[in-house]
């Protein structure tokens, strides 16, 4: 559903116009920076969201491995010219936050592979055994079947 995310950006830009024009310029700036550095943060924290997944099919086939890379490169870029050229915490901070997001993917990914997990044998073993049809029923024919 579409409707969050227009919430969302609603959300966002009432606070920058609010800010905007009930604060002093200064304390307009600081808000509408912080709301930013939050607001870019997440978006690099977005495909963990699937974490859950990852860990539980240990398989990163959720995770998009292009915006990882493409991710890494740009807040690897953006951290190392905040910090190192214009020293403004600003652009550092949101893109070293997102540069740690980007090697926790990047090690997912490492580690369990972008194929799709298949069954273990004894999941695969256990269903042949119950046959065709998996369930109550199939235990309760089972049964009848052994007597």
């Amino acid at each position: 559903m579409v409707l969050p995310y227009f919430g969302g950006g609603a959300a966002f830009a009432a606070l920058a116009v609010g800010a905007a024009a009930t604060m002093p310029a200064l304390a307009a700036k600081t808000v509408i920076g912080y709301a930013g550095c939050t607001l870019t943060a997440l978006m690099f924290y977005g495909p963990l969201a699937s974490i859950n997944t990852v860990l539980r099919d240990r398989s990163a086939a959720s995770l998009p491995l292009a915006f990882t890379l493409a991710s890494t490169a740009n807040c690897t870029l953006w951290t190392s010219y905040g910090a190192l050229v214009i020293h403004d915490p600003f652009v550092f901070g949101p893109n070293g936050v997102g540069l740690c997001f980007s090697f926790v993917q990047l090690g997912l990914i490492a580690r369990f592979g972008t194929a799709a997990a298949t069954p273990s044998a004894d999941v695969a073993s256990s269903k042949a055994d119950a046959g065709p049809i998996a369930g109550p029923k199939a235990d309760e024919t089972a049964a009848k079947e052994k007597e």
